[in-house]
């Protein structure tokens, strides 16, 4: 298989949830997309939980007391003693933890709260990690007591609609990044075992990832921690818990319109989660609320992709709750709909069809068609149902495309053009397509408006042979670049 294929480690996989929560407080404007993480869209500059302005006046803030003041000789003291505690100079007895608690929950978190040091915080996040929870022969007493007070304290951060969302964002990710056991030296990130604790926790990833009172910045990154859990192999215990949150998230309804493209991120996020554990549901909810995202057509392409993808991930799928004769049809479509988007992109942006993001969308409805034997709904349609036939084409039509991108040097734009044009053609004649035929289809006004601002206007067809055209709105990369 290609390289696209390769799971995303757990370090690129932070990466994208901080862009994703990036993106939630940005303002309106065009935004690349990794296709194996579908972008939230921005959500408003004033989120709902939030005051009107990011000046410190407008937040909530923790004081620290004058005598912890910087410079001080008090706060001086509990520097040195914190030191002798690392170096395992001293032992962690009681005085001990009492200066662990009063540098960290009086000094170094309530400066993370400040509105001044927003744009410190990484460096914050970081000092902790590089200089107490992965420094070398560090005394593993002290690093589970910092791990619990940082459970304790950041999850009340996190929790505080008070406090600045960008304070609480970096409060959920101190949680998402503990581990039980930190990697070694110079071996990846993934290699750390996650602590369960910080998962299960009240309060903690579970219950901040369903919990819709949140900043969706929190929740992309509680969700970013339970997929660290997940990458890591959840133990059987939780596998219930998780799987109950993250199809709560599925059925969640958005409160507006304005908050409705980043909701169906967290969504994304959930049925990749789903995907990973790959678990059996006896009641078949989760396997329906995934084929229920999967048939709804005003659902973004690659919402509706995560789901197609964790919808081939389960294990012991039922006809039941599946509704296979909308489903199939809803497959082929979906399928036609990801190559439509792309052709479109890369037409606008006078570019190739990039690999990356066919391999990615057609792989996932693969999973949730499967090998018509054993796995997958295909091998839950009778042999001899109307439907079969009709499911076969489909699986067919996925397979040739994915054998158009072998590897990322591909440019395929004309053989994708042709599999999707003889698609259309399947799904037209089974009555089940959902958009119009290529050849009447005119550009929609939200397609229109998809398009960036500053790009050129279309120019002259008579001149140009043909004019470009405006990406598709619904599930697009409309800035996705063809891969190097």
């Amino acid at each position: 298989m290609i390289a696209i294929l390769r799971p995303l480690a757990s370090d690129r996989l932070k990466v994208l949830a901080a862009l994703a929560v990036a993106a939630l407080f940005a303002p309106s404007a065009a935004r690349s997309q990794d296709p194996a993480t579908p972008a939230p869209a921005p959500a408003p500059t004033q989120p709902a939980d939030a005051a009107p302005a990011a000046t410190a006046g407008k937040w909530k803030e923790d004081t620290i007391a004058k005598e912890l003041a910087p410079r001080s000789a008090e706060r001086s003291r509990i520097q040195r003693e914190l030191n002798n505690l690392a170096s395992g100079q001293t032992t962690l007895d009681d005085a001990g933890r009492q200066i662990v608690d009063t540098y960290f929950s009086k000094i170094f978190f309530a400066e993370m709260t400040q509105v001044a040091n927003i744009t410190r915080l990484h460096e914050a996040r970081h000092t902790v990690r590089r200089n107490y929870l992965r420094r070398p022969n560090f005394p593993e007493a002290l690093r589970t007591h910092i791990n619990g007070l940082i459970l304790t304290d950041m999850g009340r951060i996190a929790g505080d609609n008070g406090y600045h969302p960008a304070v609480r964002v970096n409060a959920m990710l101190m949680i998402a990044d503990l581990n039980a056991q930190e990697a070694p030296l110079g071996a990846p990130a993934s290699a750390a075992k996650p602590l369960p604790a910080a998962l299960s926790q009240r309060g903690g990833l579970l219950d901040a990832a369903e919990d819709t009172t949140l900043h969706a910045g929190v929740r992309a990154m509680a969700l970013y921690g339970v997929q660290r859990h997940a990458d890591a192999g959840l133990a059987p215990g939780n596998q219930p818990a998780v799987m109950a949150k993250m199809a709560a998230i599925l059925k969640e309804k958005p409160a507006n319109a304005a908050n409705s493209q980043a909701i169906a991120w967290l969504k994304a996020r959930a049925a990749t989660v789903l995907a990973t554990m790959g678990a059996a549901d006896a009641s078949g909810a989760v396997p329906g609320e995934l084929a229920t995202i999967v048939i709804d057509s005003a659902a973004s392409v690659d919402l509706r992709c995560s789901a197609a993808k964790a919808l081939g991930s389960q294990k012991g799928l039922a006809a039941g709750p599946l509704k296979l004769p909308e489903l199939i049809p809803a497959l082929g479509n979906l399928h036609l709909d990801a190559c439509r988007a792309e052709i479109d992109r890369a037409a606008y942006e006078q570019d190739t069809v990039a690999p990356r993001q066919i391999h990615f969308r057609a792989s996932a409805v693969q999973a949730a068609l499967g090998d018509g034997k054993s796995s997958g709904v295909v091998a839950l349609i009778p042999a001899n149902d109307a439907q079969k036939t009709l499911a076969d084409a489909i699986a067919k039509n996925v397979s040739e495309t994915l054998a158009l991108v072998p590897d990322e040097n591909a440019e395929p734009t004309e053989q994708v053009k042709l599999k999707a044009d003889e698609l259309e053609k399947i799904l037209a004649d089974a009555k089940v397509l959902k958009s119009q035929p290529r050849a009447t289809a005119a550009p929609t006004a939200a397609a229109a408006e998809s398009a960036p601002a500053d790009a050129a206007k279309p120019a002259d067809a008579a001149t140009t042979g043909a004019a470009k055209t405006a990406p598709a709105a619904a599930g697009t990369n409309a800035s996705a670049a063809k891969p190097k």
